[in-house]
């Protein structure tokens, strides 16, 4: 799945990066983060209810903590995670980025904390219930405001003042 989504945006954006006036490169990375976003917190949630009994389960036995549990969780994690690196680094070439390789690194980095974000909010969403379909539920009410809140959308000087904090939370935001 992440080959075919990184080829679909690698042939789409396929070296227009070099020649356009900027906006089909905020689209590229808007449009590959926000399908970070989504695919990382999605699979997070699809798993996390399962783990939740053994997880309280050890808690209540004073066998393991919560804190060692989600640090296990994420190391454990990494590794299929990388897949979603494709996603990001098989169409970094194939649209013609800055190739420094300090440029693909910082955009590396970018790319795993954005996947690392993802997933804590994917395991925020999960939290809420066992049953994975109310996470799944759930999931969209903190993805729809980070993408509506990152700043692509809209000026950021014209969001109202009693909103302005949701910018500020936003993983996007800062992404992006």
């Amino acid at each position: 799945m992440n080959t075919a989504l990184g080829l679909v945006f690698g042939v789409l954006y396929f070296q227009q990066i070099p020649h356009d006036n900027g906006r089909n490169t905020a689209g590229y990375l808007f449009s590959l983060l926000v399908t970070l976003l989504i695919a990382s917190s999605i699979a997070v949630c699809m798993n996390f209810p399962f783990d939740f009994a053994i997880l309280m389960r050890e808690y209540y036995a004073g066998v393991n903590s919560p804190l060692g549990y989600f640090l296990g969780r994420t190391l454990a994690s990494e590794p299929p995670s990388l897949a979603f690196m494709i996603m990001g680094i098989l169409p970094y070439f194939m649209v013609g980025l800055a190739p420094s390789a300090v440029a693909f690194g910082w955009y590396c980095l970018l790319f795993f904390i954005v996947n690392f974000a993802a997933q804590s909010i994917g395991y925020l969403a999960s939290s809420f219930s066992a049953n994975p379909v109310v996470g799944l539920s759930i999931l969209p009410l903190f993805i729809t405001p980070m993408i509506l809140f990152s700043g692509m959308l809209y000026e950021r000087n014209s969001v109202p003042p009693s909103l302005r904090w949701i910018q500020d939370i936003s993983v996007m935001n800062y992404s992006f």
